[in-house]
């Protein structure tokens, strides 16, 4: 009996050795550096990236918030290597639900994301002081929306992939 005991208790000693993440680090903030430059702190959840932490890639890509099961996911904040700060939901690492980003050029667009994409309700003031109030398609104009300049002239009407299209006030 006791040899039986003895090699479930190596076997399952050797088990946690491929473990990436010791037992005693569960729910304790970690500093982790990848052979990639890569850096995550935070905590982690079954040997996985879980929980809020923050993660510099060396390419730039700065993030902030939430992970689940390895995913970024839930609540968080992005800055991308191009100078745009996302924030907002995220879904698969991706921006997913409702969100801002602020764009290098002074441009910002807050509203709905799915997949990454700009897509839904929202509104974008643009770096040259234009502002957009409606739907989005493939990050255009898409479906109703007000486009106002910065002299205070108005299109309200429909949008066709970025386009004016049909009947609109002016």
């Amino acid at each position: 009996m006791s040899r039986i005991k003895t090699l479930i208790v190596c076997i399952t000693l050797k088990a946690l050795m491929f473990v990436a993440t010791p037992m005693w680090a569960e729910n304790k903030v970690i500093l982790k550096q990848y052979d990639d430059g890569s850096i995550y702190e935070g905590t982690f959840k079954n040997g996985v990236r879980h929980g809020l932490a923050t993660y510099t890639s060396p390419n730039g890509f700065t993030y902030t918030g939430y992970w689940i099961d390895g995913e970024i996911e839930g609540r968080g904040k992005a800055k991308y290597p191009n100078g745009s700060i996302y924030s907002g939901q995220f879904f698969n690492g991706e921006p997913n639900g409702n969100g801002k980003i602020e764009f290098n050029d002074g441009g910002v667009y807050e509203g709905e994301w799915l997949n990454g994409e700009i897509l839904g309700s929202g509104t974008a003031i643009y770096a040259d002081g234009s502002s957009y109030v409606g739907e989005f398609k493939d990050a255009q104009h898409h479906g109703k929306g007000i486009l106002t300049t910065p002299s205070g002239i108005k299109y309200n009407g429909d949008w066709l992939y970025g386009r004016q299209t049909g009947t609109a006030d002016v």
